[in-house]
């Protein structure tokens, strides 16, 4: 909490020594009362001719969920605001 830092390491039920996801992300308090959050991630998918499509679709996918998560909280903190 101290450093804003979260990291994951996912180990998957299948397939683990072939797949790897990994990352952190970092948050940054700025004007207004927001945050911006920095994610670096690394996905790994050592299947030879498939390793590509599924690292590009699990980035889309992630890009994705992380988006959604922004747009709920931005919602959820805007419905709960006092005004002033």
């Amino acid at each position: 909490k101290a450093t804003r830092t979260g990291i994951w390491d996912l180990e998957p039920n299948v397939w683990a020594s072939l797949l790897s996801n990994h990352g952190k992300v970092t948050t940054a308090p700025l004007d207004g009362g927001r945050v911006r959050r920095v994610v670096d991630i690394e996905v790994n998918a050592r299947i030879p001719g498939f390793g590509a499509i599924i690292e590009g679709s699990a980035v889309t996918r992630m890009k994705e969920g992380w988006n959604d998560s922004a747009r709920f909280m931005n919602e959820w903190i805007a419905s709960r605001a006092k005004p002033r």
